[in-house]
C-alpha cells in the first residue's frame, strides 16, 4: 500500500469512529432526547444543551460552533486542525508523518471551565432575573384583562370556531378590548411601531408551577373573526416566557391531549366529547402548547397527576414532518413512565399542502354535517 492510501485509510478510520463513545472522551456529558439523539453542554463552549449527537447519521451540532461528521467535532471541541482531529480520534500519528496532536494544557482547561463556569452563572442569574420579571408583567397584564363571556372573544369561540363558552372551564382565557398591535417601522427598519389598538384574546401560559409566564394573543376584528392585521403579519402572537408553559383551558386530569393552538385543541375536545375517540376518552381534559417547537420539547413539565397524554397532530401542515418533531417529547415522556399516544387529524396525504386541516377544522366539519 502506497504512502497516500495509508493516510487515506487512516484519515476513513477516524471518520468512522463511534461517535458517541468519541463525544465523551472529548468530556461531552450527554442525556437521550429523541430515539438515536443525545444533548448536553459543549464540552468547548458549556451552555446547557446546546451540544448534541446523532448516533444514526453520525453527526454532531453545537449551536455555538456549529457542526458536522465526527473529525468536525473533535476540531471544534480541540480547537485544533483536520489531521491532529483524525489522531486524537484513532491514537495513532499519521502513517509516515509527524505528530500533529497536541494534548490540551491542563491548566488551559481548568481556566477554560472556570470561564464557563462564571458565564454560566452569571447568564442563569440574568435568565432568572428576566423570567420573574416576565411573570409580574404577565400576571398583571391578564389579571387587568376580562372574562371571556359577554365579549367578542366568546364571539370568537362560539361563532367562528364552532366552540360554546359553555363547553370547557376557560378561566386561563381573558379579553381586552384594546390591545395594540406592533408592527415593522418602514422609517426604522431595525425599530417597530404601534399599528393600531384591537380587541384581543388573552390565553396564559403557565410553568409547571402554575405562574403565568407569557401571553399568548389573538387578535379580533370588531366582527368577532381573527384579524386582518396592518401589516398582514400574523394574528397569533405570543409576549413574554412563551416556551416551557402550557395553557390550561380546563383542569387537568390524568389523561391530557396537548395540542399546538386553543382553537385546535378545543376542536379536539368537542369530537371527544361526542365519543368520536371512543368511551374512554370522553372525559379527557386538554391544554394548549402554543407551538409545534414547544409541543414537541423533550423539557415540557405537566402537572404530577398526569398518566396518559396524547399528542394532538394537526393536518394542515406536512404530517410526517410534524410527528417526526412531536416524537422528540414523545420519547422523553415515555422514559418518564408517562402512556403517550398520537391522534392525528385527517389529511390528504399526497395533497396536505391544500386538503390539510387540524382538529378545528375536522369539528367545524361535523358541525355542519350534523346540522
Amino acid at each position: 500500500m502506497t504512502d497516500d492510501l495509508r493516510f487515506q485509510d487512516w484519515i476513513d478510520r477516524a471518520k468512522t469512529v463511534d461517535i458517541r463513545s468519541a463525544a465523551e472522551r472529548l468530556g461531552a456529558r450527554l442525556k437521550k432526547a429523541g430515539a438515536a439523539e443525545l444533548q448536553g453542554p459543549c464540552p468547548k463552549c458549556g451552555g446547557t444543551d446546546r451540544f448534541s449527537i446523532h448516533t444514526g447519521k453520525h453527526v454532531f451540532n453545537c449551536r455555538g460552533g456549529g457542526g458536522g461528521g465526527v473529525v468536525d467535532m473533535a476540531m471544534h471541541v480541540l480547537d485544533c486542525n483536520f489531521v491532529a482531529a483524525c489522531e486524537f480520534l484513532t491514537n495513532e500519528a499519521p502513517p509516515d508523518r509527524a505528530s500533529e496532536y497536541r494534548a490540551p494544557d491542563p491548566e488551559i482547561i481548568r481556566e477554560r471551565k472556570e470561564e464557563r463556569r462564571d458565564e454560566q452563572t452569571e447568564r442563569a442569574r440574568q435568565e432568572s432575573g428576566k423570567l420573574a420579571e416576565n411573570i409580574r408583567k404577565a400576571t398583571d397584564l391578564f389579571n387587568r384583562a376580562a372574562p371571556v363571556i359577554g365579549t367578542l372573544a366568546e364571539d370568537y369561540l362560539t361563532d367562528w370556531r364552532g366552540i360554546p363558552a359553555t363547553a370547557f372551564e376557560h378561566a386561563d382565557l381573558r379579553f381586552m378590548n384594546e390591545f395594540p398591535y406592533m408592527g415593522a417601522d418602514p422609517e426604522n427598519p431595525e425599530g417597530r411601531i404601534e399599528l393600531g389598538r384591537f380587541p384581543c384574546m388573552l390565553a396564559a401560559m403557565r410553568n409547571p408551577a402554575g405562574q403565568i409566564t407569557g401571553i399568548k394573543r389573538t387578535y379580533l376584528g370588531r366582527d368577532g373573526r381573527k384579524l386582518k392585521t396592518p401589516d398582514g403579519g400574523s394574528a397569533k402572537l405570543g409576549l413574554y416566557t412563551m416556551a416551557g408553559g402550557i395553557i390550561h383551558l380546563m383542569p387537568i386530569g390524568e389523561t391530557l391531549a396537548l395540542g399546538e393552538g386553543v382553537e385546535t385543541t378545543l376542536g379536539w375536545l368537542m369530537l371527544a366529547r361526542e365519543g368520536m375517540f371512543g368511551p374512554d376518552l370522553r372525559e379527557a381534559t386538554v391544554a394548549g402548547a402554543d407551538s409545534l417547537n414547544n409541543l414537541a420539547s423533550p423539557y415540557l413539565e405537566f402537572p404530577g397527576q398526569v398518566r396518559r397524554l396524547i399528542y394532538l397532530v394537526d393536518g394542515d401542515s406536512n404530517p410526517v414532518m410534524t410527528r417526526q418533531t412531536i416524537l422528540k417529547g414523545a420519547e422523553a415522556n415515555r422514559a418518564l413512565g408517562l402512556d403517550v399516544s398520537f391522534s392525528c387529524a385527517p389529511t390528504d396525504p399526497v395533497h396536505f399542502k391544500t386538503m390539510g386541516r387540524d382538529w378545528n377544522d375536522v369539528w367545524l366539519e361535523c358541525a355542519r354535517v350534523a346540522a
